[in-house]
């Protein structure tokens, strides 16, 4: 769908995802998280050879659009780590091979055959041929085609364990009207040079505008990135291209025709509707899985987003559990009827868990620690860490440090 900000874009996509009524059923992908791991790197993969038809403006373009990623914030302001990994796309570029060379032509034959069988002269000539030309495809060569793009997927699984996300240029050049005339199926065909292979694999993607070049209209030549993610990655998407278009914002990139000023409002609404992702659960760690900490992987692994660092309503204490490998904190509620001097402020981070991992981080949880309700400064209520009150006879009262962060720091002066 074409939108002119990334906001009015999940608006519609989150009114018309989903299954129609009474219509045939197609393979679905898995929903993912509705952001990227709490890692503290965003990997963005970048073509290692780009190929611009030697649009030298283009890709002059790409490199400063590579730039930018330094200065990425998020949608509270916050820096965003971002570092860019070189990917070799001929294995994409192979899967794209598959949509002209390939029987998938067929398939737009079947969704056109009636507009060609009774409206054939209102189809361009150039897209007329093209669809007619599914009759050189047998059903044999359909299933060939199928095996060889599972192969080509299977081989290319493994890049998205070093990327979350794979930018590309929308387009790697601009042909003019007069070179489509001439040459209409090359022209477009290196239009859809970084994105013929996205449908094909299942892929998630989102076009966004990079900057304005200088050309023959008095708004310039556009230029645009595309970021592409495995099936199901919509809502992560459109997070991270509303922080992009924040950042094009700052550049006084203009939005659409009319080369009008984008508004805060107009970037990220109030009521910000999103594409569906994974449910997931809101889960507050105190102790060793905080990031940095020792155990903060299990969380990465399980794709958990980070959601805020807050602290505990003032009705906490904090202990250091004894003879705990890695050292761990245990966290108590104190007594409803406690002098208010008893409770604390604890330092914690909520995270974004899917739901679908829950089981197995809460088996990697050891005693005397367990999951439960713990209430933020606040009010709200969220799922975190908590401890049995039969281990806390032994252990120090740390609470007056705030946090688990800081009594190790602590630690760390006295041993030095």
């Amino acid at each position: 769908m074409f939108a002119l900000t990334v906001a009015d874009a999940a608006h519609v996509l989150a009114c018309m995802e989903g299954p129609e009524p009474g219509a045939p059923a197609f393979n679905s992908v898995p929903l993912q998280p509705p952001r990227w791991p709490a890692r503290q790197v965003l990997r963005v993969g970048v073509p290692t050879h780009p190929v611009f038809f030697e649009n030298q403006a283009y890709a002059e373009a790409f490199e400063q659009a590579c730039a930018q990623w330094a200065q990425l914030q998020d949608q509270q302001g916050q820096p965003w780590a971002v570092t860019c990994v070189p990917i070799d796309l001929q294995p994409f570029m192979d899967v794209a091979k598959l949509l002209y060379d390939g029987p998938w032509v067929a398939e737009r034959y079947v969704a056109m055959s009636r507009v060609l069988q009774q409206q054939a002269t209102t189809v361009h000539p150039v897209v007329r041929r093209i669809v007619e030309s599914a009759n050189q495809h047998s059903a044999a060569d359909a299933f060939k085609g199928l095996y060889a793009l599972k192969q080509q997927a299977a081989q290319l699984a493994p890049i998205w364990q070093s990327i979350d996300v794979l930018m590309v240029p929308t387009s790697p050049t601009h042909p003019t009207l007069a070179a489509v005339e001439t040459d209409p199926i090359g022209g477009n065909s290196q239009l859809g040079t970084y994105t013929n292979f996205v449908n094909l694999l299942g892929l998630a993607a989102l076009a966004l505008p990079a900057q304005l070049l200088p050309g023959s209209s008095p708004e310039g030549m556009p230029f645009g990135i595309t970021l592409i993610a495995p099936g199901g990655r919509d809502a992560a998407l459109a997070d991270l291209g509303v922080c992009w278009q924040q950042l094009t914002a700052k550049a006084q990139l203009p939005l659409g025709h009319h080369v009008c000023q984008p508004t805060a409002e107009e970037l990220v609404p109030s009521t910000l509707c999103t594409p569906a992702a994974e449910p997931v659960m809101a889960l507050a760690v105190v102790g060793a899985h905080l990031a940095g900490m020792p155990l903060h992987g299990q969380l990465v692994e399980r794709q958990a987003c980070l959601l805020e660092a807050t602290q505990t309503a003032p009705r906490y204490q904090l202990f250091a559990l004894p003879g705990t490998v890695p050292p761990k904190p245990g966290l108590a509620r104190v007594a409803p009827d406690a002098p208010a001097s008893e409770g604390h402020h604890i330092a914690v981070e909520v995270y974004a868990v899917p739901m679908s991992q829950i089981g197995s981080f809460l088996a990697l949880i050891p005693p005397p620690l367990g999951l439960g309700s713990v209430e933020l400064a606040d009010g709200r209520w969220v799922k975190g860490f908590i401890c049995e009150p039969g281990a806390l006879p032994e252990a120090e009262d740390i609470s007056h440090f705030g946090g688990w962060r800081a009594y190790m720091a602590h630690r760390k002066t006295l041993a030095a």
